[in-house]
């Protein structure tokens, strides 16, 4: 009969154990987390040379300096005479001049960094190798 229930000598459909005991095991000649790749007879491509920070191939040229200079000065003097104009105006609060104060000596700070960052790089793009100056 298709379909019947093992019984037992009296007759009596017997209980069989279904579970399955499962033991995963690796093949013995596998190796952990090592994925082979097919060796290549031509080396990788060498990575590209990076472009060069000017045209001329040095950290600034005096041109681009000059022009960052020339934004600095020009912070310091459009903060340095707010300041001056907002501290002689009686009509404004202490908040106000505050703030403008803070935002005066960001700024001013800014570029004050900006100015020494320049000249470093000039300092670097100007020094003459061997000779142990940098100019």
């Amino acid at each position: 009969m298709c379909g019947a229930l093992p019984t037992d000598s009296a007759g009596r459909s017997s209980n069989l154990d279904l579970r399955v005991n499962v033991v995963a095991r690796r093949p013995p000649d596998t190796v952990d987390r090592v994925i082979e790749t097919p060796a290549s007879s031509t080396p990788p491509p060498a990575p590209p040379e990076p472009a060069p920070p000017s045209p001329s191939g040095r950290g600034m040229t005096r041109g681009q300096a000059n022009l960052i200079r020339a934004f600095c000065l020009w912070t310091v003097w459009v903060w340095g005479t707010r300041i001056w104009n907002i501290w002689g105006d009686d009509s404004r609060g202490a908040g106000f001049k505050a703030v403008h104060t803070v935002l005066a000596v960001i700024s001013v700070a800014f570029a004050v960094a900006v100015w020494l960052v320049v000249r470093r790089l000039r300092t670097r793009a100007t020094a003459r190798p061997g000779d142990g100056t940098s100019r």
